[in-house]
């Protein structure tokens, strides 16, 4: 926030008088936001260079600006931590470990095979980077950095505000200053249907074109979206020098198509029929209450048999499918290859695998059966779930079902997961 805009902000809070300053009673906190922090250490490291000129390189700065972040974001809130990890990062650089911490030292993780990155030998170099590094140490300093701010999503309003009224042209004085940040603040909220949904409240049309535009908008932003949830997180500030772990780079599958029997032709009389065990419940008929092959033995052929012997239960299918009185013209409509068949068997025991690990969701009353197959036949998993609500507590979860497949088909047909079940899976899951 533009430091005039926080004090117009608070001076109409003042102004409003004491009922408003009751409701906020607190002190104003002051962070530091991370990219600017980091621009202005290499500031300071090069003018340092100047007067060390051979004993500092552009490199060099690049790699203590690195640990400087590192140090930061890796202790997330935690003010101690981080100043003792910026206080051994001058000593570092001079091959001195005694202030290091063996999680991110190479030396004390293994004195033999370390190669230092950098090495620095000025002593005098050293006492001016130490003065530097230590006032980022100080307790007012390192408090403002343990939040870990940053001030992107403000520049990113800023942006769109800057696309409604462009800062080359003098909106201030223009009485559509207000529409135009208004329109801003929708796109934020709203995205990309706000103009279509304006125009209905005014009675109009929101327009084929205008609608068709929006939507392919708002599917890049969805690609986008899912792309960070499936990915991790791949662009954003200082991203190289920030700390990964197997989190960060597990990618979460894409959507599988399930595979199909690809269909043959076949000569007339040119085939012979295989019978081969098979379930039959797809197989339904409204006036069966059963559709086992036991069942259907007793009620079409009035017989039984050992339902647990293999070769029983193909002579009973045999006996089923003649006792059908199937046509020559029937027969042949449905035939398929065995390639895609066993492509259809592979996935089938993939998915069960995936399939049973979620169950737990169902026993939770989380989703229902059908999405729980959907899921596992997508290529999903428990683990792959978990890690889509890491990574996006709000709409994690969402994204991934909600990505389309190959065949233009979603991986589920229910996506609201609402945002308390979502919290209820995780913990859940975390608890087992």
């Amino acid at each position: 926030m533009e430091p005039d805009v926080g004090d117009s902000l608070v001076q109409n809070i003042e102004e409003k008088g004491s009922r408003i300053r009751s409701k906020i009673d607190h002190e104003v906190e002051k962070w530091s936001d991370m990219g600017h922090t980091r621009v202005q250490l290499g500031n300071k490291l090069y003018k340092i260079k100047e007067k060390y000129k051979k004993d500092l390189s552009t490199d060099d700065i690049a790699h203590l600006q690195k640990c400087f972040m590192y140090a930061i974001q890796s202790h997330k809130n935690d003010p101690k931590s981080i100043a003792e990890n910026i206080s051994a990062i001058v000593p570092h650089s001079f091959n001195r470990h005694d202030q290091c911490n063996e999680s991110w030292c190479k030396y004390l993780q293994n004195p033999n095979k370390y190669r230092p990155t950098i090495q620095l030998n000025n002593l005098y170099l050293r006492v001016e980077l130490e003065s530097v590094f230590m006032k980022y140490v100080e307790e007012k300093n390192v408090n403002k950095l343990a939040p870990c701010g940053s001030t992107k999503d403000n520049e990113s309003f800023n942006n769109m505000i800057a696309q409604k009224a462009p800062k080359n042209k003098h909106f201030c004085a223009s009485e559509s200053l207000e529409s135009r940040v208004m329109c801003a603040a929708a796109q934020k909220n709203l995205k990309f249907y706000y103009i279509a949904q304006i125009n209905e409240e005014c009675g109009l049309s929101p327009g084929n074109h205008t609608t068709k535009k929006f939507l392919k908008l708002n599917v890049q932003k969805q690609e986008q979206v899912v792309g960070e949830v499936r990915e991790g997180v791949t662009y954003q500030t200082a991203i190289d020098i920030q700390p990964t772990s197997a989190t960060d780079i597990t990618m979460i599958s894409a959507p599988i198509t399930p595979p199909i029997l690809n269909s043959i032709n076949i000569d007339d009389g040119s085939y012979t029929r295989v019978f081969f065990d098979l379930e039959t419940s797809s197989l339904a008929m409204d006036y069966l209450k059963s559709h086992k092959q036991e069942q259907l033995a007793q009620t079409i052929l009035k017989s039984t048999y050992n339902a647990h012997t293999a070769s029983d239960d193909v002579k009973i299918l045999q006996k089923l499918v003649n006792a059908s009185e199937a046509s020559h013209e029937e027969v042949i409509a449905h035939p398929f290859c065995t390639e895609s068949c066993i492509e259809l068997c592979k996935h089938s025991k993939l998915s069960a695998i995936r399939y049973n690990p979620l169950k737990q969701l169902l026993q939770d009353k989380i989703v229902s059966s059908v999405l729980l197959k959907r899921i596992a036949d997508s290529g999903l998993d428990l683990n792959q779930l978990l890690l889509a609500y890491t990574r996006d507590p709000e709409k994690g979860i969402q994204s991934v079902l909600s990505e389309k497949r190959h065949d233009g088909q979603v991986k589920s047909n229910s996506t609201q997961v609402y945002r308390e079940e979502n919290k209820r899976f995780y913990c859940k899951s975390i608890k087992n």
